[in-house]
């Protein structure tokens, strides 16, 4: 007799979708719901979403975990999963999504939109002077994975001399103009026009965008982050942003999260920011996209072959 497999399944999904799920797992019971109980969570042997730590503790019998967001730093924790469970992410679904959001924000930078808007709110009819252009512009992405590629494919049909630096060495995309490991990251930020950042948060990220690193970018460069909040040290972007050592900055990621009130980020000239919601749910083609993925890799687990984006825990993504 087939064993049965309960699954909860706590992001968005159509009828149709929920058709597809039961029929790449023909012995799954599942259950659709956002906010799962403990007793749901105690039976479960595999969840998709995106809980918190506290709300794993209770999944004593898991053993496939699919995350909907595409970091999961949190969940690489040690103590937060048990060793055997397979964790997976959603790498791919975002992309679009969140390299627009960085796009705009990279324009709105560009065009000085920000002063406009202020401008606008206290009613002052007034010429911000010179801006600048993606056409001709040196971008160097800092992270080439969906998120950057996706937004440096985007900035070179704009026009755009697009750099890579990525953590470890890959075959370099034909629409990339140069490409290097980590090593390169110092003498690349003196050349780049634009900095886009898309690293997942780990060890060797976390912070690796300090002020010292920050002083090596050209004074009319911006700084751009769609990754995590912690690749980025806050206090001194603040303190870079305030001594106009570069011309700008757009967050869409933060560390803390939620930016508390009275962070002189906030007030930072040349800073604009957005509170973590570039990816999430709201683009409808990211929901199709987590969907898409988390119905292959029930087919594959039906089938006992291998899932795509699996999680190698030690390295973080």
């Amino acid at each position: 007799m087939t064993e049965q497999l309960n699954v909860i399944v706590s992001f968005p999904t159509t009828e149709e979708q929920r058709s597809r799920m039961q029929a790449a797992l023909p012995n799954g019971n599942f259950v659709f719901e956002a906010k799962p109980t403990e007793d749901m969570m105690a039976s479960a042997h595999i969840f998709a979403g995106h809980p918190t730590p506290d709300q794993l503790a209770p999944a004593k019998n898991l053993r496939w975990f699919q995350c909907d967001f595409a970091g999961v730093d949190r969940y690489v924790v040690p103590g937060v999963l048990p060793e055997d469970v397979l964790l997976t992410n959603a790498r791919g679904a975002y992309g679009l999504a969140i390299a627009e959001h960085m796009l705009a924000g990279t324009f709105a930078l560009l065009k000085r939109l920000d002063q406009y808007h202020c401008n606008q709110l206290q009613h002052v009819w007034r010429d911000e002077g010179p801006v600048t252009s993606l056409e001709d512009a040196r971008v160097l992405l800092l992270g080439v994975g969906d998120i950057g590629g996706c937004f440096g494919r985007k900035a070179k049909a704009l026009g755009s001399y697009v750099v890579g630096v990525r953590l470890h060495s890959g075959p370099k995309p034909d629409w990339m103009d140069e490409q290097y490991t980590i090593e390169k990251l110092d003498q690349e930020l003196a050349k780049a026009d634009i900095v886009a950042m898309s690293l997942p948060g780990t060890a060797l990220t976390n912070g690796i965008m300090n002020l010292e690193r920050i002083k090596k970018m050209k004074p009319t460069a911006v700084l751009v982050n769609g990754g995590r909040g912690t690749t980025v040290v806050t206090n001194d972007l603040n303190e870079a942003l305030r001594q106009g050592l570069i011309a700008g900055a757009f967050l869409d990621v933060m560390d803390p999260e939620p930016l508390p009130a009275d962070h002189p980020l906030w007030d930072a000239p040349g800073a604009m920011l957005t509170p973590h919601i570039a990816g999430f749910y709201h683009l409808p083609q990211t929901v199709r996209n987590i969907n898409e993925i988390f119905i292959s890799n029930l087919q594959a687990y039906h089938e006992n072959s291998s899932l795509q984006n699996i999680i190698d825990r030690k390295q973080g993504y």
